[in-house]
């Protein structure tokens, strides 16, 4: 949580229920102090092909071709993704953390 510059009395809760089919994890994190509702991602760091790109490698090209994204308060668009490497150096999975988006999420509202 310092690394994102939250404060000590964060919380962290996993998210509950259908995660989306390629995340091998989701977070809720919440910083009462500043008020701040962050949602961590972790997917997969490496192509699964060589021509398809990897999720972070497409959201760093979409701030690259549209830089107003990044500052854009009507989407969730990352606001920062970390990479993490394992044994060797390899990059295996990248974590992106982005604000959460206020309503419901769509899975939960096509269960219905």
């Amino acid at each position: 949580t310092a690394e994102l510059g939250l404060s000590s009395s964060t919380t962290v809760e996993a998210m509950q229920g259908f995660r989306g089919g390629l995340n091998d994890g989701v977070w809720f994190l919440t910083d009462p102090a500043q008020g701040l509702e962050l949602v961590l991602k972790l997917v997969r760091g490496h192509r699964i092909h060589p021509s398809i790109p990897t999720e972070a490698e497409n959201l760093a090209r979409i701030q690259q071709e549209h830089p107003q994204v990044t500052s854009d308060s009507s989407i969730a668009f990352p606001l920062k993704i970390v990479n993490l490497f394992g044994p060797g150096g390899m990059r295996a999975q990248d974590v992106i953390v982005m604000r959460k988006a206020p309503g419901a999420r769509l899975a939960e509202l096509l269960a219905k």
